[in-house]
Parts: structure tokens; C-alpha cells; sequence
């Protein structure tokens, strides 16, 4: 009888993520991590994470993967997606906001 694992490996991750290890750009510990796309820790961590995907994150896919098509972006390291992802987001507020508003209109006026 053969298992079936229902979750990716941190390896596997950082392979879907673009994750490379550069050697020489950290004078601490020379060697660096710089990756295409956020990792899975990272997203989960910043406001883009609102456990579905929104019209907001594809949009922001859509921008992101045309940047690095054209040319434009370099390999972030982890401090750099957070502090990326941190400004341009409110996504969780802003879904939080709206999914206590239709809440609302829910409830029967005499409340």
C-alpha cells in the first residue's frame, strides 16, 4: 500500500517560488536566498493573504509576472517581499471591510 502526501515540501516550494541561493551578496553569512515570487511564508504573513484569491491578487500576479517578463525585476530576498507586500496591500482590511458591510445588508432592519 503506497501514500499519497497532500502537502508540497519547503523545497518544492521554493522550486514554484523561484528561490535561488546566491553566494557572496551576505558579508554575515555569504550566502543569500533571493526568489521570483514571494515565499509561501512570506504570503501568508502579509495582507495579500485573505484565504481566496482576489481580483486584487491577480491583478497584482498580472503586473508582477510583466515586470519580471520585461525585464524590469531582480530576485527579492525575504525581507524585501515583506516590505513589498506590506506597501502595496491592504487587501485584508479592505476584504474585512467590505464582508462586514454585506453582513450588514444582511441583517433585518428592526436590529
Amino acid at each position: 500500500m503506497s501514500f499519497v502526501d497532500d502537502t508540497l515540501s519547503v523545497h518544492q516550494l521554493d522550486v514554484i517560488c523561484g528561490v535561488y541561493r546566491v553566494l557572496g551578496l551576505d558579508v554575515v553569512a555569504k550566502t543569500a536566498y533571493r526568489s521570483w515570487w514571494p515565499s509561501v511564508h512570506v504570503w501568508k504573513n502579509s495582507g495579500m493573504d485573505i484565504d481566496c484569491w482576489s481580483y486584487h491578487n491577480e491583478q497584482w500576479f498580472k503586473g508582477h509576472l510583466a515586470r519580471i517578463l520585461s525585464g524590469e525585476f531582480e530576485p527579492m530576498s525575504a525581507g524585501e517581499w515583506r516590505r513589498s507586500l506590506a506597501r502595496g496591500s491592504n487587501a485584508r482590511g479592505n476584504f474585512d471591510s467590505h464582508l462586514w458591510q454585506l453582513s450588514l445588508a444582511l441583517l433585518p432592519s428592526s436590529m
